[in-house]
């Protein structure tokens, strides 16, 4: 059971008044009056985007009132709850006040994730009793350790919004700047009323991030995208759809993703694919037409930082596959978020250095590995097992050229897996021949004798 508290000290829990923002300086509960009067204005969009602190994770977003996250601090848990109640609530986080409007989100977290994160959080447990019951959630839970709590609350930017985590700040969401070009609006008020996995392990591949659930209104959502939208959201009518195909060349744009392009590498079509990248079920439902049309033909200026690759295909391909997409509105189910303990998050490199490990992590990790073991998050959901980077049997067989000419065009002129892209038109010659000298780092091996100029 739950230790007995003081009137008082629901306020101090780990979401007694807010997860992000929901305390003044002062530790008291901020009033809902006393941030919109922070901000200048009533209960706008703003004002409640700075309660949630939603400038935590998304760069673009108000800084939360005072100037930090403001929640309450997670140091001493142990002294004011049981490891069982701690992970049951973290797996299903029900308000623990009524009337704030601030609030610890879902996170979707299953059983052994939140088991993990309990074990983390609660490290420095003193009691015997305490022990021996984080001890028993790591027999209950599979996978389940600290060491994994660490890794799942550096993922979810526990630091964005609480002191005590034992990890650090980071913004693992999208940028908020220029959303209103990329989604549709009443797209994002549905999504912001009932988020959904989009990617299953993060915006930042690999890195685990999740959106949470703040459990909005409607009234809520509403007032959130207006804020982002402006007068556009109000007055936007529906947007203009490009004419649809004939039924031969939607089988034949599907046939073309399904068993020549390497879409599917990274999203999903009709549930199959990769886990990568948004599905391409309801991408027209997402994102608005101009948009759609040139993330997929010039995803890097489209996407400043994406890894998505420049398509190698004529441009006439692309547009087949824009017009299929435009047509394919309705949203497949939706997968559940990748576990955070069968697969290990990690913190992605955003210093915008590109070395040989920084593009490794980036373009090979999450099909590969972070140790070219070819046992990527995303290697389970491929048709074949991604090459083993470290495997020095498999490599010293491969010439330098062989290793290029994979990177640069694909899986598939290698006579492997065509879901595996070509980075040409996206990576420079340089940075490929420095990817091909990383992965002899990784295996610690050379190309054939044979395949060396004299």
């Amino acid at each position: 059971m739950r230790r007995p508290l003081r009137p008082l000290l629901p306020a101090l829990l780990l979401a007694g008044a807010s997860a992000c923002g929901g305390t003044a300086p002062d530790g008291s509960a901020s009033s809902i009056a006393g941030v919109a009067a922070t901000h200048g204005d009533s209960l706008s969009g703003r004002a409640l985007a700075a309660i949630l602190g939603c400038g935590a994770c998304h760069p673009g977003a108000p800084a939360p009132p005072g100037g930090a996250a403001g929640g309450p601090p997670l140091s001493g848990l142990s002294e004011r709850w049981a490891p069982a109640d701690l992970a049951s609530w973290l797996a299903d986080p029900v308000p623990l006040r009524e009337g704030v409007i601030a609030r610890m989100p879902d996170f979707h977290l299953e059983p052994a994730e939140a088991a993990a994160a309990t074990m983390h959080l609660l490290r420095g447990a003193g009691s015997r009793q305490a022990r021996a019951a984080i001890a028993r959630l790591g027999e209950e839970h599979a996978g389940a350790t600290a060491e994994r709590g660490a890794a799942i609350v550096q993922a979810l930017n526990c630091a964005g919004c609480h002191a005590g985590s034992g990890a650090e700040a980071w913004a693992p969401g999208p940028p908020l700047d220029g959303i209103r070009d990329r989604l549709r609006p009443d797209w994002l008020r549905s999504f912001l009323a009932a988020p959904r996995p989009i990617r299953p392990f993060g915006y930042h591949p690999g890195s685990g991030a999740r959106m949470p659930d703040f459990r909005l209104s409607r009234a809520e959502a509403d007032s959130l995208a207006s804020w982002m939208y402006g007068e556009e959201l109000r007055a936007s009518a529906a947007p203009a759809m490009p004419r649809p195909l004939s039924p031969f060349a939607s089988r034949k744009a599907e046939l073309l993703l399904r068993d020549h392009l390497a879409c599917l590498g990274c999203h999903t079509l009709g549930g199959e694919g990769g886990r990568i990248a948004p599905a391409l079920d309801g991408a027209a439902a997402r994102l608005r037409p101009d948009y759609l049309r040139r993330i997929v033909a010039t995803p890097g200026r489209a996407a400043p930082g994406s890894i998505m690759p420049a398509p190698l295909e004529d441009s006439a391909t692309m547009e087949l596959i824009t017009r299929y997409l435009h047509g394919r509105a309705t949203t497949a189910d939706t997968d559940r978020y990748l576990s955070l303990v069968d697969n290990v998050p990690v913190r992605p490199d955003r210093s915008g250095q590109r070395t040989p490990a920084a593009l490794y992590g980036a373009y090979c990790a999450p099909c590969h590995g972070v140790g070219g073991a070819g046992d990527g998050f995303n290697a389970p959901h491929l048709p074949a097992r991604p090459t083993p980077h470290a495997d020095s049997t498999h490599m010293s067989a491969r010439p330098d050229a062989t290793l290029f000419d994979g990177i640069h065009g694909g899986g598939h002129i290698l006579g492997r897996s065509h879901r595996m892209p070509g980075f040409g038109a996206t990576l420079s010659t340089s940075e490929i021949d420095g990817l091909v000298d990383y992965l002899r780092l990784l295996c610690a091996c050379a190309q054939p004798d044979w395949a060396v100029a004299p």
